[in-house]
């Protein structure tokens, strides 16, 4: 979930898509100005970022990161069974 303007173009982009900035669109806004999606991921550990607009982000409620192959920062999640 991310919040962003309305009428924003949000994206989800991550190692489980292979960085595809147009594969995983999120909806919205809601009510709270949120964007969102929902995935199955298998488990694992997942870099991920958000784009807004055109303009990759990192999530701001993830305290996780990583410094991925092509010196970019991005948020990491893991999942767990």
């Amino acid at each position: 979930m991310l919040k962003a303007a309305p009428g924003s173009k949000v994206y989800l982009i991550g190692s489980f898509n292979r960085w595809n900035s147009k594969k995983t669109s999120m909806s919205g806004p809601d009510d709270s100005g949120n964007y969102s999606v929902t995935l199955s991921l298998c488990e694992g550990v997942y870099e991920y970022l958000f784009v807004v607009n055109g303009e990759w982000q990192t999530d701001p409620v993830n305290p996780r990161f990583a410094l991925n192959a092509v010196g970019i920062w991005s948020s990491v999640i893991e999942v767990v069974g």
